[in-house]
C-alpha cells in the first residue's frame, strides 16, 4: 500500500470516528431533571431538610427530601432555589415536588409552587395554575426553568407587550 493510500485511509478513519462521536453526542438525551433525587443529599441539603421540616414558615407534615437546584450570586442578596420532594402519603402513587427560594443571610423563604412528581417528569416544573417560579438577580426578574431534562436554569422574564 502506498504512503498516499495510508494517509487517505487514516484521514477517512479519523473522519468516521469524529462523525460517530458527534452523532452519539447529538443522540444522547440529557439526564432527567429528577435524577437529582437519585444521589445522596449533601450535608447542606440534609441540614436544610431539617430546617424546612421544623422551622419553616411553610407547614410540612414530614421531613422532605431536599436538593439545591441553583444559587444566584449577588453577595448578601444571593438566593438559593430548592426542590423538595414530599411523599403524598395515604398510599397515593405519586409524590409532590415543591420549589422554594431562600435568601442568604436571612430567614426569608418564598414558596414557588408544587406539582405532582409525574407531571414534573413529563413536562418539567411548570405549574399550570400558578405563575412560574421567579428570582430577582441584579434587579431583574428571572424565571426558574427546571425539567423535564437537564439542570435548573434562569431565563429573563419577558413583560407583556402593550396592546396597540
Amino acid at each position: 500500500m502506498s504512503r498516499a493510500s495510508l494517509v487517505a485511509a487514516a484521514v477517512a478513519t479519523g473522519i468516521l470516528a469524529v462523525s460517530a462521536a458527534g452523532t452519539a453526542a447529538l443522540t444522547t438525551p440529557p439526564p432527567r431533571s429528577l435524577a437529582v433525587f437519585e444521589r445522596p443529599p449533601t450535608a447542606t441539603e440534609r441540614e436544610r431538610a431539617e430546617q424546612f421540616a421544623t422551622g419553616s414558615v411553610f407547614y410540612l407534615q414530614e421531613r422532605p427530601d431536599v436538593r439545591l437546584l441553583l444559587t444566584t450570586e449577588e453577595g448578601e442578596r444571593s438566593q438559593d432555589v430548592w426542590a423538595l420532594r414530599l411523599d403524598a402519603g395515604d398510599g397515593a402513587p405519586d409524590s409532590e415536588i415543591c420549589l422554594l427560594t431562600t435568601r442568604r443571610g436571612s430567614e426569608q423563604e418564598f414558596f414557588a409552587g408544587c406539582m405532582r412528581t409525574l407531571d414534573v417528569a413529563r413536562r418539567g416544573f411548570l405549574p399550570l395554575d400558578e405563575p412560574p417560579p421567579i428570582v430577582t438577580v441584579d434587579g431583574e426578574q428571572q424565571i426558574v426553568r427546571w425539567g423535564p431534562t437537564g439542570d435548573a436554569r434562569l431565563e429573563p422574564r419577558r413583560t407583556a407587550e402593550p396592546a396597540g
